[in-house]
C-alpha cells in the first residue's frame, strides 16, 4: 500500500473522459492519466481534501485486487491497470473517487492485452524502479494506410528484435486501433525507436516517457 500511496502523491488528482469500451480478447483495462490543462483553481484545503479521498479510494481498490498496477510518469501523468474488462464496473470504481469527480485529470481508457510479460501486484514493501515506457500512437492517413499491413509486419519484427535484447519487460496492445506500448529496462537511445519502419513511415507516433513503478509489477526479475 505504501508504494501505491507514494505513486499517487506524485500523480495528484484525476478526472475522467472515457474513450473506449472493453472488448473480447483483452485481459485488463488500462487508464492513462493526463494532466488537465483546464482544471479549476481550488484552495489548498480543498486540494488536501480531494487528495485524501483519492488516496483512500485507490487504497481500497489496491487492497481488494481491483487495481493491480499504478505508476507515474516523470513530468506528470501516469498509468493505472485494473483487473477487469468490464467498463461498467470500472466507471463505478472511478465514480467513487472525489478527486476524479473534481476533474483534476483527463483519462484515456482502453482495453489492454499483454503480449509479453505478466502482472504481479506488489505490496507495500516493493522497491520502486524507473523504466522506459514507449507508447505507439497510430496516425493513419492516406499516405500510409495503403501499406498498413506491411508496416505492421515490420513493426512486429522490430518488437521481436527488442525482445531479443532481454530488455523488454512488457508489451501491451490497446483496443484494436489505439496502438500499444513497450516497457524497457536499462539504457535506451531514442534513435533506436527510429529503426521501426512503422515509425519512420509515420504510421505510429512514438511517445517516450519514464515510468516509476514498483519493481516486479510485470513479474520481471
Amino acid at each position: 500500500m505504501k508504494a501505491l500511496v507514494s505513486i499517487l502523491l506524485v500523480l495528484g488528482m484525476v478526472s475522467v473522459i472515457p474513450t473506449a469500451s472493453a472488448q473480447s480478447g483483452f485481459d485488463y483495462i488500462m487508464v492513462f492519466l493526463n494532466s488537465n490543462p483546464h482544471r479549476a483553481d481550488i484552495s489548498a484545503f480543498k486540494t488536501d481534501s480531494l487528495q485524501k479521498g483519492h488516496l483512500d479510494n485507490i487504497g481500497r481498490m489496491a487492497a481488494d485486487g481491483r487495481l493491480i498496477a499504478a505508476g507515474p510518469f516523470y513530468g506528470g501523468g501516469g498509468i493505472f491497470i485494473f483487473n477487469t474488462t468490464k467498463r461498467d464496473s470500472l466507471n463505478k470504481w472511478l465514480e467513487e473517487d472525489p478527486a476524479i469527480m473534481a476533474d483534476r485529470f483527463v483519462l484515456e481508457i482502453y482495453p489492454l492485452k499483454l503480449h509479453n510479460g505478466k502482472i504481479c501486484p506488489q505490496d507495500a514493501s516493493a522497491e520502486m524502479a524507473t523504466y522506459h515506457f514507449i507508447r505507439f500512437i497510430p496516425d493513419l492517413h492516406k499516405d500510409n494506410v495503403r501499406i498498413e499491413t506491411g508496416l505492421l509486419e515490420q513493426h512486429d519484427a522490430f518488437i521481436k528484435s527488442l525482445n531479443a535484447t532481454g530488455n523488454v519487460i512488457a508489451q501491451g496492445i490497446l483496443d484494436h486501433y489505439d496502438g500499444g506500448f513497450i516497457i524497457l529496462k536499462g539504457d535506451l537511445d531514442p534513435e533506436v525507436i527510429q529503426a521501426d519502419m512503422a515509425v519512420t513511415e509515420g504510421y505510429y507516433i512514438p511517445k517516450l516517457q519514464k515510468l516509476w513503478i514498483a519493481k516486479g509489477t510485470f513479474c520481471e526479475e
